[in-house]
Parts: C-alpha cells; structure tokens; sequence
C-alpha cells in the first residue's frame, strides 16, 4: 500500500465529539479515529477530498487532546491489526482539585 494514496476515514466529527462530551457518563467511549493516526495525520495526501480529511483529523486530534489536558477524557489505543488501531476517548470523572479526599479535608484544603 502507497502510504501517500492512504484513506483517512473520520469516525467522527468535531461536533460529533464535543455533543458526546458533553453527554457521556463516566466509562463511556467513544472512537475519535481508526487507521494509523500519527501517519495518518502527518503524511501528505493527494486530492482535495483526502486533504480535508487530513486537516479535519488534525483538528481532531487536537479537540482529543485538549480534553485529555482538561482531564474531561482518557486517551487509549487498541491495536486492531498491524498499522492499524481503533483511538478512544473515555469519558472520566472529573475530580477536583482535591482529588479523593474526604469532604472535611477537602475543604480544609479549599480554604
């Protein structure tokens, strides 16, 4: 396979991930992206078609990241054949800055 000529399929949009964000409980996931997504990402494409496809990945990846930053999402892989992997995105509790600690401590801490 011409690595160049490669199809980037999109499992989702950007709007499609931010609504699921915004609704998912804890323990859900999500598949952001299928494929090999470093390459996938960063290899030149031809076409017009396939060029949108690689910017809108970027974009993203970035909105992935970025909600893995916010601590809103962890960020996993599953291998699903050589070069080829299914990119998760599962919904986490969001803590608060003082973590598991019991109430009383917690707001000891928060004051």
């Amino acid at each position: 396979m011409n690595i160049t000529q490669r199809e980037i399929p999109t499992a989702v949009s950007e709007p499609d991930f931010c609504s699921w964000l915004q609704t998912a409980a804890p323990g859900n996931a999500i598949e952001y992206h299928r494929g090999f997504l470093i390459l996938d990402a960063a290899q030149p494409c031809r076409g017009k078609l396939a060029l949108q496809r690689q910017q809108e990945l970027i974009q993203l990846r970035h909105l992935a990241y970025w909600a893995a930053e916010q601590e809103l999402v962890l960020l996993v892989q599953r291998r699903l054949a050589p070069d080829t992997f299914s990119y998760l995105a599962v919904r986490r509790v969001r803590r608060d800055r003082c973590g598991n600690a019991p109430a009383h401590l917690a707001l000891a801490i928060a004051t």
